[in-house]
């Protein structure tokens, strides 16, 4: 599992008509009817930010076009530098979701130009069509390349991992083609670099976190220990696979950063990692991701 999943959607239209007949009896003071004001406008304007279903193409086809409205959890800044230049790519995640932060990482890294768009997976908001319709399993992340971006038809990449190679093929890339800082893949040790971010990556996706989700649930931590051991003799340093930042550093973050906020990273046989943990969030293509203080998912 490559996504973060999220909880049915619900609605709220019976607020939405209790207030209404209330104020309509004149029973209710003018902060209630403020208020019931309030619910309409909110009605009004999350009706305006889904595409009516008649403009949507199926959920089968590589990606349907999505409109949103103009609200708090639309950023249109992407990367330092790319405020204004115009948006090829959508970015629909969840600030919280460990696996959408390791796409936002590459994302930054990239140096492409983006807009991002959160939607809220658990509470009362619920999930928007569009939403759906761009992914039935309802996970983040999801990025979409529109065709305006130099393709033949609008794509959408549904997973992380998808993502990351997506990046790292050059198919979401910055405007000139450039990878930012992420590694290259060409040059005389192209092959062995790309050999050992794979090795990275499958090792988080298999091992690491299935064995980490066990110890943060109560499991023994002894497993993790001799895990977080066998990963930092593969350090290379300053990051995982060398002197740049790589598709391996972007998978593993999110998670090594959870754990070493839950259990602590840096004792014997893990000196590497912690050394490596600090380098990253001294990089702001990922100190920009990490989560603000308050409650973020482990998995």
């Amino acid at each position: 599992m490559t996504t973060c999943l999220s909880r049915p959607h619900r609605r709220h239209s019976y607020h939405f008509i209790v207030l209404i007949f209330l104020a309509s009896l004149g029973v209710v003071s003018s902060l209630f009817r403020s208020a019931a004001n309030g619910i309409i406008d909110w009605h009004l304007d999350a009706a305006a930010a889904v595409p009516s279903r008649r403009s949507r193409r199926p959920a089968s086809r590589p990606y349907a076009r999505f409109g949103v409205g103009e609200d708090e959890n639309n950023d249109h800044d992407g990367p330092a530098g790319a405020a204004h230049r115009t948006t090829m790519i959508r970015f629909v995640t969840n600030r919280r979701c460990p696996y959408a932060q390791k796409a936002w990482i590459a994302l930054e890294a990239s140096g492409c130009a983006y807009e991002t768009i959160e939607v809220s997976l658990y509470g009362t908001g619920g999930k928007p069509d569009w939403f759906l319709d761009m992914n039935p399993r309802g996970t983040v992340p999801i990025v979409a390349v529109l065709a305006t971006a130099g393709v033949d038809e609008d794509v959408v990449f549904a997973d992380s991992d998808s993502i990351l190679d997506a990046i790292g093929s050059g198919v979401v890339a910055g405007a000139a083609g450039a990878r930012g800082m992420l590694r290259a893949v060409d040059g005389p040790r192209a092959g062995d670099d790309m050999a050992l971010s794979d090795r990275w990556r499958v090792l988080v996706s298999d091992r690491l976190i299935p064995v980490g989700k066990s110890a943060a649930l109560g499991g023994s931590t002894s497993e993790l220990r001799a895990l977080l051991n066998e990963m930092n003799a593969m350090v290379v340093g300053p990051y995982l696979v060398g002197d740049e930042l790589s598709l391996a550093d972007c998978a593993a973050f999110p998670f090594l950063w959870r754990i070493d906020r839950e259990f602590g990273i840096g004792g014997d046989g893990e000196e590497n990692l912690r050394l490596w943990l600090d380098k990253c969030m001294d990089t702001d293509s990922i100190r920009r991701t990490i989560p603000d203080q308050g409650w973020w998912w482990w998995w």
